[in-house]
């Protein structure tokens, strides 16, 4: 990647993480895929000159989870489901701890890299590969973290109409 070596510090300041969900099964057209932003998270990527010496960590807080938008659903997204939503992740779904990544290696060619790592969240850990694009001033990622491979079931709706896709799309651009 084209980024000069050194220590970068991102955050809500300077970037902006992402979650993506989709909904699936029969019900699946009344309920919301949504967009959800985590507005207290850190990350520090050390870059070297041999990528394989570079390094990234992120830590996200869990209950600074805020759901943005809700795409689909028969009725739009009210405050009163944000809220509800917002109190499902962390009281059934994911608790109220932290989401870590660290990186375990790293690849790169033009102004693209392939980071891969192991998330971790109320001490389950995956192999999770992030993709990183160097935008000339900024820095664009994205990956696919898999709920059931932590160990988290997929929240489903009243009587199992619809259900969370098992993937979870997760973007972030921070400016470098």
């Amino acid at each position: 990647m084209a980024i000069a070596p050194g220590s970068y510090n991102l955050g809500p300041s300077n970037g902006k993480l992402l979650l993506k969900t989709g909904v699936e099964g029969p019900g699946a057209k009344m309920a919301h895929s949504l967009v959800i932003e985590v507005t207290n998270w850190s990350a520090n990527a050390t870059v070297a000159d041999d990528p394989s010496q570079s390094s990234l960590r992120l830590s996200a807080d869990i209950p600074s989870f805020e759901i943005r938008e809700g795409h689909g659903g028969v009725k739009p997204l009210s405050d009163n489901d944000r809220n509800e939503i917002k109190k499902t992740i962390a009281n059934k779904i994911l608790g109220a701890g932290r989401v870590e990544f660290q990186s375990s290696s790293i690849s790169s060619a033009g102004n693209s890299a392939s980071v891969a790592g192991t998330v971790t969240i109320n001490g389950k850990s995956a192999p999770v590969t992030v993709n990183l694009t160097d935008n000339g001033g900024s820095i664009s990622g994205r990956a696919t973290v898999t709920q059931t491979s932590l160990d988290i079931k997929p929240f489903k709706g009243p009587l199992g109409a619809f259900r969370l896709r098992d993937a979870v799309e997760v973007e972030f651009e921070g400016r470098v």
